[in-house]
């Protein structure tokens, strides 16, 4: 268990409980198929995990789950969509951090409040972000390509605009004084078959985005953020270890499951009880240990509650550094 996880159990212990299960309201729910609304394209990370937590979710709750893709307004539009809903947990996101916490500071108009139009349900924590190279790029070593950025512009594809990589793009430009443009994309996906063609010079995403490139041996990984080297990339460096120690680098991100705010305690229990059995089948093990993640248990919302408390301003003030406005 990791100074974090224990961190965030302490800090949860003083909190009350989410709330005792009452019989009539668990037998009344779920009524009906559950939509998880995923606020991205299909392929990406969150996408991929959504996908496989519905296929358990069905089974353990007996109904039907639906994951719909709502992509647009870096992720915000679907977002909106479930804190509109009613909170019957009929209803849930599945999103990464930039459709709610980094946008706080990149959309104009920001359709909700994820601070309070929201219930925290769970975390599920990323593993390491690679930023890799089309396998033909003359690009052995990070340092080459920032060298190389140093002197000319250089493409960086991003899964969004004020996304943990274009964050990074933007860090790099600072405290390196390179000259990454960065490029967005709806969704990881088609980013990586534009890395993997060349389209564009490098790019920062999930590690289960850029496999099916690795695998052909089309992209070639370079650095990873986090202060962990990847467990399925053992030789990769990190961004700390190359002497990158701004938090974009260093802090560990994760997607969360989110449900329309003054969800009901007992069904908020029960979709956590749900959920924490979930992350213990073989399935979505796998699938955890595809993204490299070191925290194998997704945070329970006591515990969501106040990751989210700790760590949201602090991601909202990089984001901000990024002076950037989508509409």
């Amino acid at each position: 268990m990791t100074l974090q996880r224990r961190a965030l159990l302490r800090a949860a212990a003083a909190l009350p409980a989410a709330g005792l299960f009452a019989p009539h309201a668990m037998a009344a729910w779920p009524s009906r198929p559950i939509r998880i609304v995923v606020p991205y394209p299909a392929g990406g990370g969150a996408d991929l995990y959504a996908r496989r937590y519905a296929e358990f979710l069905a089974q353990a709750l007996g109904q039907p789950v639906i994951v719909d893709n709502r992509p647009g307004a870096t992720g915000t539009l679907g977002s909106a969509e479930v804190a509109r809903a009613a909170p019957d947990g009929h209803t849930l996101l599945f999103t990464n951090q930039t459709a709610v916490v980094q946008s706080q500071a990149l959309v104009a108009k920001m359709p909700f409040d994820p601070n309070t139009e929201l219930t925290r349900v769970a975390a599920l924590f990323n593993g390491n972000l690679p930023l890799a190279v089309s396998a033909n790029a003359p690009f052995e070593r990070v340092e080459a390509l920032i060298e190389r950025a140093r002197k000319e512009p250089v493409s960086f594809g991003t899964y969004g605009a004020g996304s943990i990589a274009h964050m990074l793009a933007y860090q790099l430009n600072k405290a390196a004084g390179t000259q990454f443009n960065v490029v967005h994309y709806k969704g990881e996906n088609p980013m990586w078959v534009d890395v993997a063609g060349g389209h564009v010079q490098c790019a920062v995403g999930s590690y289960p985005g850029m496999l099916p490139h690795l695998q052909k041996g089309s992209v070639r990984p370079l650095a990873v953020t986090t202060r962990h080297r990847s467990p399925q990339m053992p030789d990769v460096r990190t961004f700390a270890e190359i002497g990158y120690e701004q938090p974009v680098f260093t802090m560990q991100g994760y997607m969360g499951i989110f449900a329309p705010a003054r969800l009901p305690s007992e069904v908020l229990a029960r979709l956590s009880e749900a959920i924490q059995e979930g992350a213990k089948t073989a399935p979505i093990r796998a699938m955890h240990a595809s993204f490299g993640g070191r925290e194998v248990m997704p945070a329970t919302p006591a515990e969501f509650e106040q990751l989210w408390r700790a760590q949201t301003p602090v991601w909202v003030a990089l984001a901000r550094e990024l002076d950037v406005r989508v509409d």
